[in-house]
């Protein structure tokens, strides 16, 4: 990808901060280009380039575990078993219930996992669970994700039309609208009003190998909560070509950066690191992202037929 595609980053940043900007799975151009302070056309033309590059290689539809009742959470897990046993850690963590998405991370047999849980008791489970597959007593780090309420009950048709979301998140409203027997204007009625409800989000997804150097995964851990919102505000403008930030964790900061050498995630490291009440700054490179639908697509199907 050309450094001169900055806009890129722009663009996921924009996308990824604010999920009111993908209109019923559907990012909205005069929006996006309002923000950025460029024209629709610029935003268009930019999104079509990243696609054709395979930088941005698909959209993947979240949905907001509140809608089914539930919540989620990440952790981090450095594994003992070598770096060949990969593959084959992965396809035991793949059958865990919940589980939305693996990130492995190159040259290391860790991951970064994100899941669905219950309550407490499950989510205790699932740690102990992944940390067992993994071959150690303990994750290195574990973290809810808040997601915001979730207030809107779906219906049936509801279910019926975020599962096909969920399996092509571009998949046309009339196409919808045919394969469940209801109206174009319903389908876009109904998923205006999810959309509006928070009920799921659709982001984009990035090819990690098509990026202009390597994408840095770097996790901040801060001493308290009034030092780290503090810390947090200014991230953005401090660090160059962000991918993905979410620091709506209590203790914990998530970022994922390009950056085009080892050294220039050690000076972002090194910054994060003096940075008033931080704990401690976790680096890894990403190798891959793998989006685990099966549990998930289980689950709107399920909803679907009731």
């Amino acid at each position: 990808m050309p450094e001169a595609d900055s806009l890129y980053f722009r663009i996921l940043g924009e996308l990824y901060r604010h999920p009111a900007l993908r209109e019923s799975g559907r990012e909205s151009y005069a929006q996006l280009a309002k923000d950025l302070g460029i024209d629709d056309s610029t935003v268009r033309s930019a999104l079509e380039r990243m696609q054709r590059s395979g930088f941005l290689k698909a959209w993947s539809i979240s949905l907001n575990p509140r809608a089914l009742g539930m919540e989620c959470a990440s952790i981090l897990v450095k594994t003992c078993e070598p770096v060949q046993s990969k593959q084959r850690i992965v396809s035991q963590l793949k059958l865990v219930e919940g589980v939305v998405l693996i990130i492995s991370f190159l040259d290391d047999p860790g991951f970064r996992l994100v899941f669905y849980y219950s309550d407490e008791v499950d989510l205790d489970r699932k740690i102990r669970l992944v940390s067992s597959i993994c071959g150690v007593d303990n994750p290195s780090a574990s973290w809810k994700i808040p997601f915001p309420r979730c207030d809107m009950k779906l219906k049936k048709t509801d279910w019926e039309i975020a599962r096909l979301i969920f399996k092509d998140s571009r998949k046309n409203f009339s196409e919808i609208a045919k394969d469940i027997g209801v109206s174009t204007r319903t389908v876009r009625r109904r998923l205006t009003l999810m959309a509006e409800g928070s009920s799921f989000f659709s982001n984009p997804v990035v090819d990690v190998k098509k990026v202009d150097g390597f994408v840095y995964f770097f996790l901040v851990s801060y001493r308290n909560t009034k030092e780290k919102s503090v810390s947090d505000a200014g991230l953005r403008k401090e660090i160059e070509r962000i991918i993905f930030l979410d620091s709506n964790a209590e203790l914990y900061t998530v970022i994922a950066a390009v950056c085009k050498n080892v050294s220039g995630a050690e000076k972002i490291s090194d910054r994060l690191k003096v940075r008033d009440g931080v704990k401690e700054v976790l680096v890894r490179v990403v190798e891959d992202m793998i989006i685990v639908d099966d549990w998930i697509d289980h689950e709107l199907e399920k909803r679907a037929r009731d």
